[in-house]
């Protein structure tokens, strides 16, 4: 015989926080400042570099080309914040050569740039005035048949010439 009794037990489960990153460049591109929450300490991989820090923000220096960040905390639950930003001293047309679009990555902040299309004869194409969105252009060829094209921009602080290939 057992003396059966009843005991009730109240469980509660709680999961942390989700790990939240925003990301902001700074206005010459070659710092990238990040704002993290939902833990009291943060694991950054910056292009194979580790640092660890218990700080809400930090600002981290950029090198020229794909810079690779990765951000975690120890609780593989909370999830991984990873991004991939380029930065450059020079514009950048990427992809090259492209099918119907490309951009034109500046290297600089521009309020506003002026970008020109040539043929391979030389002659204009198209011309117009774009606003940079974190100082990328986006570029449209598709009124265009396939070929090599030159395009020229200029801004205040950034000017150019460069090569371009629409399959």
């Amino acid at each position: 015989d057992f003396d059966y009794q009843e005991h009730c037990f109240e469980v509660v489960i709680s999961q942390p926080a989700p790990l939240g990153v925003t990301s902001k460049l700074s206005k010459d591109g070659k710092q990238v400042v990040l704002a993290m929450e939902g833990a009291n300490f943060y694991t950054i991989e910056l292009n194979g570099k580790i640092i660890e820090t218990q700080k809400q923000q930090i600002t981290l220096d950029l090198k020229n080309g794909n810079n690779a960040i990765s951000v975690s905390t120890n609780l593989t639950c909370q999830g991984i914040y990873e991004d991939t930003l380029f930065t450059s001293d020079k514009p950048v047309v990427f992809p090259n050569p492209f099918v119907n679009r490309t951009k034109v990555f500046l290297g600089a902040a521009e309020e506003e740039v002026g970008i020109d299309v040539f043929d391979a004869t030389g002659r204009l194409v198209k011309s117009k005035k774009y606003i940079p969105n974190n100082r990328e252009v986006d570029l449209d060829f598709i009124d265009l048949p396939s070929g090599i094209y030159l395009v020229r921009f200029k801004g205040k602080t950034v000017e150019g010439m460069t090569k371009v290939i629409k399959k």
